[in-house]
């Protein structure tokens, strides 16, 4: 109780600390199957509501799911019209990463 007290008292609130948000998801976290999306995602570029929004997937698309971040999921995508074979793919021609909301509704059988 003294604790809480004493950090209440000296004002500590929590803080976001920006410096420990990730940029891209790391690739080699994401999965081999790509799962299909049941509803319409805007893409960020990190795990963050106040990052840039890269993009808008929408629903039918194909996502492989990579690493976590509190309320988010990163995730591997093709571009528009492009083979679903991003964990196939030469370093020439990788698929794109972004992050979105973990709640984000997928059927993991396509």
């Amino acid at each position: 109780m003294a604790v809480i007290s004493a950090l209440l008292s000296i004002g500590c609130e929590r803080q976001l600390d920006v410096s420990k948000i990730p940029g891209s998801p790391n690739r080699s976290s994401c999965a081999l199957e790509a799962q299909l999306l049941l509803e319409t995602v805007d893409v960020y570029s990190a795990p963050n509501l106040n990052s840039k929004s890269q993009t808008r997937l929408d629903k039918g698309r194909y996502v492989y799911r990579c690493e976590t971040y509190n309320a988010w999921i990163g995730i591997m995508f093709p571009a528009k019209d492009e083979p679903v074979d991003c964990s196939y793919r030469q370093p020439d021609r990788l698929c794109y990463l972004g992050w979105i909301p973990i709640s984000a509704k997928m059927d993991i059988l396509g």
